[in-house]
């Protein structure tokens, strides 16, 4: 589980990536992943317009174990302008052997945009963790990958989640020689 400032678990962590960031960004933008607007003091006045589409509008950042979001990209939802998928990786401490490859932990979700007044957007999760890991999983069905189920009790105030305990470990091709 994603752990956030308070020290509360938040979302769970659905995928895992053994490589370098850069070429997962690549792949993500060549499948129609664009990287995420980053929150700045004058983007932040963006959530006060109620006419911006999720796609247009910052990410709020989100904390995991006292650390920000190394990479966060974003996918627009086909014919949901207030809809986006979000991928957020952490880092790790761990890295692969052979060939030497970090490891960064992470989730993907579906992010709506609510407008419960007509001046502020307010970005809220969807509780379906499966689904937004199955889009990703389609989005990078080139390179290596497996899903592996996870023995991760469920939180107590976290039962509404919809996520089926897999993990989507997904690894960088070694470099052919």
């Amino acid at each position: 589980w994603r752990i956030d400032i308070e020290g509360e678990y938040e979302q769970p962590l659905t995928v895992q990536w053994a490589g370098q960031l850069p070429f997962l960004r690549a792949r993500l933008e060549s499948k129609g992943w664009q990287p995420a607007v980053p929150l700045s003091g004058s983007r932040l006045l963006l959530w006060l317009d109620p006419r911006r589409t999720a796609m247009q509008l910052p990410l709020l950042p989100h904390v995991h174990d006292g650390r920000y979001e190394t990479l966060a990209m974003f996918h627009p939802v086909a014919d949901a302008p207030d809809k986006r998928l979000v991928l957020r990786l952490w880092p790790t401490e761990v890295e692969l052997r052979s060939p030497r490859l970090p490891i960064w932990i992470g989730t993907v979700a579906l992010e709506t945009i609510a407008r419960p007044m007509s001046w502020i957007n307010l970005p809220r999760d969807s509780e379906d963790f499966n689904t937004p890991r199955q889009i990703l999983r389609q989005s990078l069905d080139d390179l290596p990958m497996r899903q592996v189920a996870r023995s991760a009790p469920p939180e107590p105030d976290k039962e509404d989640v919809e996520w089926d305990k897999n993990v989507l470990l997904i690894h960088q091709p070694e470099p052919i020689h």
